[in-house]
């Protein structure tokens, strides 16, 4: 109402354009999730071993013991193996995160991690630097967290939102960025704000 001068009609419009916005981030949210994970997960088993999660090595200090455990936790709870598939699924974005962040440049990133963005290296001659991309994986994620908690996102730079969430994903896997483009829907909804 505040955004719409108290006209009901329109706030109600500008509601659903939000909602519709949120929708079709959420798609392409999801891809870069899943092939983040994915790529992470081949990187610490070809460092830690296939069972990275259960490494000693890896279990480096409290905060990814935890985030391990928990999962294993709700895993047992819900009568699900506790295996490699089901570890890697139900780790959160959060836990992905995590492992960019600066206390474990020496043994994460450096010998593992900064391979996951082979494509980033092809395009600018050199792996990325970890708190590059530490810095975008935690601004992708607060703006996913935006877009699960409901909240408003039409108020932010959508644009540059997007295009972060793209470049991300072209440094990840060749093309993934031109997949992800072809079957969204951010772009035809961006500039519709003639509807509120």
């Amino acid at each position: 109402m505040a955004q719409t001068n108290n006209n009901l009609e329109a706030a109600v419009k500008l509601h659903v354009h939000n909602t519709a916005l949120s929708a079709a981030f959420w798609g392409p949210l999801q891809v870069f999730e899943i092939a983040l994970r994915n790529a992470f997960h081949g990187q610490l088993s070809g460092h830690f071993g296939a069972t990275w999660y259960d490494e000693a090595a890896f279990l480096m200090d409290q905060d990814i013991i935890k985030n391990i455990d928990d999962v294993k936790q709700k895993l047992a709870d819900k009568h699900l193996a506790i295996d490699t598939p089901h570890i890697v699924a139900e780790l959160q974005f959060g836990f992905w995160t995590l492992l960019t962040s600066g206390r474990y440049e020496h043994t994460i990133w450096t010998p593992a991690l900064s391979k996951a963005f082979a494509q980033y290296a092809a395009t600018h001659g050199k792996a990325p630097k970890r708190s590059t991309i530490s810095g975008q994986l935690t601004y992708i994620r607060g703006f996913r967290n935006r877009i699960a908690h409901h909240e408003p996102i039409f108020h932010r730079d959508l644009l540059a939102d997007y295009k972060s969430l793209l470049s991300l994903s072209s440094w990840l896997a060749a093309g993934l960025d031109d997949w992800m483009e072809y079957h969204s829907r951010v772009r035809y909804l961006l500039p519709r704000r003639e509807l509120y």
